[in-house]
C-alpha cells in the first residue's frame, strides 16, 4: 500500500489528526531505513562483483611503463664552412645525423616489482647495445639503439621512477658483391711485376735450426770420457 493510500485511510477514520502525523513519520522513516537496506545491498554486490584495476599496457621499445610523458624528435645536420658553388647541388654539402628521440615517461610502483623489472629491461638493453624498432605516437622507426637513460627515484611517490631515454637511429647498409673470375688475376707473360699469385708461403717449417749448447756442459763431460 502507497504513502498516499495509508494517509487517505487514516485521515477518513474517527482517529484524531495526531496519529495521522504520527503515522506519517513512521512511513516516511520505513521508506527510509528501506532505501538505505537497498543501497547497501547493491553496493556489498558492488564490491564483490568489482574487479581489481589493471593498468592499460604501455610499452617503449618493447618494455612496460606506466605512463608517457613526452617524445621529442631531432632532426640534424651539418653544413659545409666553405663556399659552396652556384648551380651545384647543395645536398653534396650537407650532412645528415642520424635520427634522434629523447622520450620521457614514468613506471609507477602500483604493483611490488614493476619499476625494479623495467629498470633491469631497460639497463640490459643498453649494456648490449640491441637493435629495437620504437613505436612512437607518429612514428615508427627501425635501427634504434639506446644510447642514454636515466631513472629518478624521488618523494613524495617513493618507489615510482621518472625516466628519460634517448634513441638513436644506427643507418645501416648492406654490402653488395660480385664474383670476379679467376683468370683475369692469373698473371701472364704479358703481366708486369712478378708472379704474387702465390706469395703466400705454405703452412711448413721455414729456417728451422738445431739449437746449440753454449753452457760448456759438452766439452766437461767429454774430460771425463
Amino acid at each position: 500500500m502507497a504513502l498516499t493510500d495509508r494517509l487517505q485511510l487514516i485521515s477518513n477514520s474517527l482517529v484524531g489528526g495526531n496519529i495521522v502525523s504520527v503515522l506519517t513519520r513512521q512511513a516516511i522513516r520505513l521508506n527510509a531505513l528501506g532505501s538505505a537496506a537497498a543501497f547497501a545491498l547493491r553496493k556489498s554486490q558492488l564490491y564483490t562483483q568489482a574487479q581489481a584495476y589493471i593498468p592499460p599496457a604501455i610499452f617503449v621499445a618493447g618494455i612496460p611503463v606506466s605512463a608517457r610523458m613526452q617524445e621529442a624528435y631531432t632532426f640534424q645536420s651539418d653544413i659545409s664552412q666553405h663556399p659552396v658553388e652556384s648551380g651545384a647541388p647543395v645536398t653534396d654539402h650537407v650532412l645528415l645525423h642520424p635520427l634522434r628521440i629523447n622520450l620521457s615517461f614514468e613506471i609507477s610502483n602500483w604493483r611490488k616489482g614493476d619499476a625494479e623489472y623495467s629498470l633491469s629491461l631497460f639497463e640490459l638493453m643498453w649494456q648490449q647495445r640491441v637493435l629495437v624498432e620504437l613505436l612512437t605516437e607518429h612514428k615508427k622507426i627501425p635501427d634504434m639503439v639506446l644510447i642514454h637513460f636515466e631513472a629518478a627515484n624521488t618523494t613524495p611517490v617513493w618507489g615510482r621512477l621518472e625516466c628519460r631515454a634517448t634513441f638513436q637511429q644506427v643507418k645501416l647498409v648492406e654490402l653488395e658483391t660480385a664474383p670476379y673470375p679467376e683468370e683475369k688475376v692469373t698473371p701472364t707473360e704479358n703481366t708486369g711485376g712478378e708472379d704474387v699469385s702465390k706469395s703466400a708461403e705454405s703452412p711448413v717449417d721455414q729456417g728451422q735450426q738445431t739449437p746449440q749448447d753454449k753452457s760448456g756442459l759438452t766439452n766437461l763431460l767429454d774430460l771425463f770420457r
